[in-house]
């Protein structure tokens, strides 16, 4: 049993960033983890976000089974001034999520079966409200989302050129 004693709030919600990348199926001998924590994956391009964000995960029953439903919602404002808009693409494949928060901790999800995407796009009420698109990923895992203590450890390689292209069309 651990014990967990009652601490002040010093931590602060939210993310910062978000790292992106395509599912692709692995043998289970190419992903480790330990408890919590992702130890070995293989290595592979990134693609960074500068956005706000938050992230979800709950613990469900299935057959006896215990799952984590994990969600994954960014916020892109800005991202376009046409009226063509067409990310079909982008959300018939499966996604890799992942995120560094407000602690600066780096959480990776969907690292066995990948997360679905859905798009939605808002204008708000007010200039205060938000206004652009938003990415939802949605993922089932056994465990949850596995800590990365740091992107350089598992050689991903961050892609610096814009994905996003004025038709919000991602070139991945």
């Amino acid at each position: 049993m651990i014990n967990y004693l009652k601490k002040c709030k010093t931590t602060q919600g939210g993310v910062k960033e978000f790292y992106l990348f395509q599912y692709e199926k692995y043998n289970r001998s190419e992903i480790n983890d330990d408890k919590m924590a992702l130890t070995k994956f293989p290595e592979g391009d990134v693609y960074k976000f500068e956005c706000n964000g938050t992230y979800n995960q709950q613990s469900s029953v299935e057959g006896g089974a215990f799952f984590f439903d994990q969600t994954v919602s960014i916020q892109l404002s800005e991202v376009y001034d046409v009226l063509d808009l067409d990310i079909y693409e982008f959300l018939c494949k499966r996604w890799r999520v992942i995120l560094k928060t407000n602690n600066d901790q780096l959480l990776m999800f969907g690292v066995y079966n990948g997360m679905e995407c859905k798009a939605s796009n808002a204008s708000g009420g007010s200039k205060a409200e938000f206004n652009g698109f938003s990415l939802d990923f949605t993922g089932k895992e056994l465990k949850t989302a596995l800590t990365i203590s740091s992107l350089d450890d598992f050689n991903f390689i961050i892609k610096t050129q814009n994905i996003l292209n004025a038709f919000l069309n991602f070139k991945i």
